[in-house]
């Protein structure tokens, strides 16, 4: 496959298991939606009741190999533009070093566990993705207005767009620098991302975009402190924070996370702003990573610019 990265009306896409299950309800719910925007979806998912093998772990979709065979089989096939991952929760990181990103050159969605499928297909052929919500999640799905986020993403990916902070979100308070700084777009998930740093690359000319769900302060204070001191923050021209909230925050919790937000990452020197509507929560942004992007530190905004890939 050459050109653009696109997706629309007409093209085939896959839907994929690399982490935790989903239930058939959900598997199903996905398949509408997918198909409502004029998309063939060629390949099933594993999920309960969808002749996935036993799950010896139960919070895996399926074995390892066999998780790792729907992706790569979705990833080979030369007919499907977009590889759409059902939900994140846990286990890609298991299968991740199997995958031979070199077979297939299509757009990979999905988000939060799936930072660790982001990253290593960045790191083995530079080609961009898209940070996007769960279409197979165990609540209701996507709300309407995280679904047409992710389908105007899909279907116009290269162009060039701009994400601005929203004073409602928790994070918007949190500002360090003036300007603008300037990189390629990569991240995601905080834990995922902190975990899934086994060789070592460069992080220059990077923003980092960091979000996460259910993480008490001092995990999120553990996270930051080893991307300070393993190097990351040192390099990454600077942060753009998206969401850090959960079913457990508290008005107190979430005041404890923000501040450890604020110490950790003023600690080693990184420019940074927050308030971006993208991760876990309702009508989350769709956002490219891979791509140059422009973080305003001044207005709180994350243009990002075109490209195909």
């Amino acid at each position: 496959m050459s050109g653009s990265l696109s997706v629309g009306p007409g093209d085939a896409v896959a839907l994929v298991s690399p982490a935790s299950a989903s239930p058939p309800e959900a598997i199903a719910r996905a398949h509408r939606l997918l198909r409502s925007w004029g998309l063939h979806v060629v390949r099933e998912a594993h999920g309960p009741g969808n002749g996935a093998p036993a799950r010896p772990l139960s919070y895996l979709a399926a074995p390892d190999a066999d998780r790792l065979a729907e992706f790569q089989a979705a990833w080979d096939d030369p007919d499907v533009r977009a590889v759409v991952c059902l939900r994140g929760g846990y286990g890609t990181q298991r299968i991740v070093d199997g995958i031979d990103w070199d077979r297939g050159r299509k757009l990979l969605v999905g988000f939060s566990d799936i930072t660790a499928l982001h990253l290593a297909l960045w790191t083995a052929t530079g080609l961009p993705s898209l940070h996007g919500p769960a279409v197979g999640g165990r609540a209701a799905g996507p709300t309407a207005a995280a679904a047409e986020s992710l389908r105007r993403a899909m279907a116009s990916f290269g162009t060039s767009a701009t994400v601005r902070a929203v004073p409602t979100e928790p994070t918007f308070a949190l500002r360090n620098g003036t300007g603008t700084v300037q990189g390629v777009l990569l991240g995601g998930n905080l834990a995922v991302l902190a975990t899934s740093l086994v060789e070592p690359r460069s992080w220059t000319g990077t923003v980092l975009l960091l979000e996460d769900v259910d993480e008490p302060p001092y995990r999120v204070d553990r996270w930051l402190t080893f991307l300070g001191r393993s190097g990351v923050l040192g390099q990454v021209s600077g942060v753009a924070l998206g969401r850090f909230n959960g079913s457990a925050y508290s008005g107190e919790t979430t005041r404890r996370v923000l501040a450890v937000l604020d110490d950790r990452l003023r600690h080693f020197g990184v420019p940074f702003v927050g308030g971006f509507p993208v991760g876990h929560g309702p009508g989350a942004v769709t956002v490219p990573l891979g791509q140059p992007a422009t973080l305003d530190l001044d207005r709180g905004a994350l243009r990002l610019a075109g490209g195909s890939g």
